[in-house]
């Protein structure tokens, strides 16, 4: 997570990031590998198609297989289109990407393309240095009901493209069969509500356990902004974080606050989830057996799997509330920097990344969802466990239910509202206050950056 230190650094950088963009885009234009134009304006012509073109990749990726995976996507490509050198730069984690395309873009030689998160997509481009892909997308073809809806809204400021996704990490609730059956607990259906999770997670919880090691309902969690089950769980109570310009916070409006102090009380009220000390040791809990639920994304399955644990599990979506259901899927996604070079040559490779080629190697390793409705059920389980995976992971993003997928919003100077909310309802997780008096006294610092901001 980036600190609050990092974000003043960030903003400061992209002040001198954008300078120099500027700076560039009143040059010659001269491009590397021959091939001229800078990326910003409009698509490229069929005719610089073949034109010999080098471009650097910005994008983070962990040891192992998933660096294997990138450099084999660069790889496939340059074999496919032989005139393109593909330069892949790791930049480690997500911060460390995004404090390495900021350094680049502030000296003036920004990546071609960079691999960006849902959470600082938006912000990134209402500052200047992510161009638009609505030229390019128009040229080719592509089309965002290609991608999973909602998803691609992420990576879209002011109706304008500026990123298209590269995976998609849909949450949900895991839940362990053999700690339901011991306690004598139905399994949860799928229209299950809030009010049946809790009576479900109170009768699960058992702190009294001849071993000394207590289990209980649920993994602890608390609500935050910038968050896909966070968001799911406010649209369920029928509250927003922001108003629909994004020019002011609906932090205090009575539905979000419920939704806040709701998730609150898992641990300081109702005592269905675990207290910081609590449970021993390192590790996940649910995967340990120490909760009997928890939400999380399908790379839980991969390391389910990996860890060989020895319980039955299996999946369900997250409750519904009085205003509905709401699945909302975020992820990464692949931008073109304003005014790089190389701009048509960049498109393909980004157009590649998040064709159904690439997000099959993508899903390969079944840890991270498809970005693309046409390959969702590449990443199913060969042995078909958990049992209802497509029932909850796939299906919400096909259109096969009843509940329409959203967006999360990430306004512009996102991670500042984060940070905010972070510090003022620190309080609230720990039981030292209510909701409802920090919404009151967050509110005024949230609206003070975002009328400012851009809105959207």
């Amino acid at each position: 997570m980036i600190s609050r230190r990092s974000v003043i650094s960030w903003v400061v950088r992209l002040a001198g990031a954008v300078s120099a963009t500027a700076v560039a885009a009143c040059g010659n234009g001269g491009a590397s590998g021959g091939e001229k134009g800078q990326a910003g304006g409009q698509a490229a012509s069929g005719a610089s198609a073949k034109t010999p073109a080098s471009i650097t990749w910005l994008a983070w990726a962990g040891a192992g297989p998933e660096t294997e995976q990138y450099q084999l996507n660069a790889d496939e490509f340059m074999k496919q289109q032989p005139h393109i050198k593909v330069e892949w730069v790791n930049g480690g984690n997500v911060d460390g990407n995004l404090e390495k395309f900021l350094t680049m873009a502030a000296g003036g030689t920004p990546p071609n393309i960079v691999q960006v998160h849902y959470s600082n997509c938006v912000d990134l481009a209402s500052r200047g240095t992510l161009a638009s892909l609505d030229s390019f997308m128009a040229r080719d073809r592509v089309r965002k009901e290609d991608y999973v809806p909602g998803l691609i809204d992420e990576f879209a400021w002011k109706k304008v493209q500026y990123g298209l996704p590269k995976d998609n990490a849909l949450r949900v609730m895991f839940y362990n069969l053999d700690l339901f059956d011991k306690a004598g607990v139905k399994y949860p259906a799928e229209n299950w509500t809030w009010d049946d999770f809790l009576e479900i997670a109170k009768k699960l919880t058992n702190r009294t356990l001849a071993s000394g090691t207590p289990t209980f309902g649920v993994a602890d969690f608390f609500l935050n902004i910038n968050d896909s089950p966070s968001y799911t769980t406010t649209r369920c109570f029928d509250g927003e974080w922001f108003n629909p310009t994004w020019t002011a916070s609906t932090i205090d409006m009575a539905p979000t606050v419920e939704a806040i102090q709701f998730t609150a009380d898992w641990r300081n009220r109702y005592k269905i989830s675990p207290a910081p000390g609590e449970i021993q040791g390192g590790g996940d809990a649910f995967r340990r057996g120490h909760v009997a639920m928890g939400i999380a994304f399908a790379q839980q399955v991969f390391f389910l799997k990996e860890e060989k644990v020895t319980f039955r599990y299996d999946v369900v979506p997250l409750p519904r509330g009085k205003a509905g259901a709401f699945p909302c899927a975020t992820g990464s996604g692949q931008s073109m920097a304003k005014n790089a070079t190389t701009p048509d040559a960049s498109w393909q490779f980004l157009k590649y990344l998040t064709g159904p080629e690439a997000q099959k190697r993508i899903t390969s390793l079944k840890r991270w969802g498809s970005s693309r409705v046409d390959t969702l059920e590449a990443i199913l389980p060969a042995d078909g466990i958990p049992k209802n995976f497509k029932a909850a992971f796939i299906e919400p993003l096909q259109g096969k239910t009843k509940d329409k997928p959203v967006a999360i919003p990430t306004p512009p100077r996102a991670k500042d509202l984060e940070a905010i909310y972070k510090k003022e309802f620190a309080a609230v997780q720990r039981g030292e206050k209510t909701a409802k008096d920090a919404a009151v006294s967050v509110k005024p610092q949230l609206d003070e950056i975002m009328k400012t901001a851009g809105g959207r």
